[in-house]
């Protein structure tokens, strides 16, 4: 899906995650583009995923939260849902998308030459932020149902374009969800309105 095939957006409102580099930015930019209003949710380490594993494990730290993710869109879809919201809840999974994700994390591991190296071989090997932000602006198609996943076509959701695929499992386990989302209204001491 293109910009221009998401059609106006103007009156509705988006938060965006990682709104300020790769997919997320170039998410809001559609958006905005279309008229939209965009929250820009970015990373603040104080406010940090849900536990603090130790020792670390950037790569299993990773799998948990895209796992969280799924979760909370489900039990978001369930609780608008039962509130009888017009709010819908659609989790994206862009594949594997060139970013600075991965230089990034290999800085922060002391490798600035493989950083470097990283940044190149992604962004000759792998589809840019903006085609990734297709998943997303998919996801946002006022025909992709509440409660979806929409991830990209290839056999192993590597890349491909964008198409509705099944929940996982894993993600689908209602009191998981459940129980992740009064973890998150601890953690920031509020209580959703859904």
């Amino acid at each position: 899906m293109t910009t221009h095939e998401l059609g106006e957006q103007a009156g509705r409102t988006f938060v965006v995650t990682g709104a300020n580099s790769g997919i997320g930015l170039e998410t809001t930019r559609a958006l905005v583009d279309r008229g939209a209003h965009v929250v820009m949710a970015v990373r603040a380490m104080t406010r940090g995923d849900l536990v603090d594993p130790t020792p670390y494990d950037g790569k299993q730290v990773y799998r948990n939260s895209k796992q969280a993710n799924l979760l909370f869109a489900q039990e978001f879809d369930r609780r608008c849902s039962s509130a009888s919201s017009r709010v819908t809840a659609v989790a994206a999974h862009p594949g594997a998308v060139s970013t600075n994700l991965f230089a990034r994390q290999l800085e922060r591991a002391g490798r600035p030459r493989l950083a470097r190296i990283s940044k190149g071989v992604t962004s000759l090997l792998l589809p840019s932020a903006a085609a990734g932000s297709r998943t997303t602006l998919r996801a946002l198609d006022a025909a992709t149902p509440s409660g979806s996943l929409v991830a990209p076509s290839g056999r192993t959701q590597f890349r491909g374009s964008p198409e509705l695929a099944e929940v996982y499992p894993s993600a689908r386990d209602p009191e998981t969800a459940a129980r992740l989302w009064e973890l998150t209204e601890e953690l920031h001491g509020i209580a959703a309105p859904v």
